[in-house]
């Protein structure tokens, strides 16, 4: 699981907002679109994201965030 944790998950969690899309996400990360979704897909099977459609949400609530969240603000 916290292998999961890497500067490109990190940059995906920084700049993701509920129901933005991958092909959003990756633009704003400025990264491709198919690295985006490998790592999008890794945070979806651990539960920080989730997905509908093509909308991405984040799981505010699982440690992993809460603890990264604070990891970054200091």
């Amino acid at each position: 699981m916290f292998d999961t944790i890497n500067p490109y998950t990190a940059k995906i969690l920084v700049a993701a907002k509920d129901q933005d899309s991958i092909r959003g996400i990756s633009i704003k990360i400025r990264e491709s679109y198919g690295w985006t979704y490998k790592w999008v897909s890794e945070l979806e099977q651990i539960g920080i994201i989730s997905r509908k459609k093509q909308e991405v949400y984040i799981n505010k609530s699982h440690i992993l965030y809460k603890h990264f969240m604070k990891l970054i603000k200091i």
